[in-house]
């Protein structure tokens, strides 16, 4: 994330997770205080002079139920409008998004800057190309995170 805002000039970013999940967050702030220790948050990221600042935000799911879009405004922009709204504990108003991906988008980047396009195009089939992380929970005898690849 902090690439993709560092890119368009932003100097902070929100993940918004429903209220559902209260521990992603608390997850999500013991890897953003790893991220700013390491200097890829803060003031100066990595020694570049640009500063980025990284933020959980909870909200409740009801903001991105299908069909709740405003009237004139387009589908997409009025889920991205949504999103920044329940980011910032207000109600939907009706706008245009800024720069708003989803975590398995930005969770691409780094597979992509340190490999290369072509190598994390081999990943898949068809037109699904690339990988999808996946959790499997529960009582499980290998639960944990993974990448698949795209089928």
């Amino acid at each position: 994330m902090a690439i993709a805002g560092i890119a368009v000039g932003a100097t902070s970013g929100y993940i918004y997770v429903r209220s559902e999940y209260p521990h992603s967050c608390q997850v999500l702030a013991e890897a953003i205080a790893l991220a700013r220790a390491g200097g890829y948050l803060g003031p100066d990221v990595l020694g570049s002079g640009k500063a980025f600042e990284l933020k959980c935000a909870k909200a409740p799911g009801l903001h991105l139920r299908r069909g709740n879009v405003a009237a004139g405004e387009p589908r997409r922009q009025a889920r991205h409008g949504a999103l920044q709204a329940a980011a910032a504990g207000h109600r939907r108003p009706v706008r245009k998004p800024t720069v708003i991906n989803n975590v398995i988008t930005l969770a691409s980047v780094p597979t992509i800057f340190a490999n290369g396009a072509a190598h994390y195009r081999d990943f898949g089939m068809g037109k699904s190309r690339g990988t999808l992380p996946i959790q499997l929970a529960g009582n499980l005898k290998y639960a944990g995170w993974w990448k698949r690849p795209l089928a």
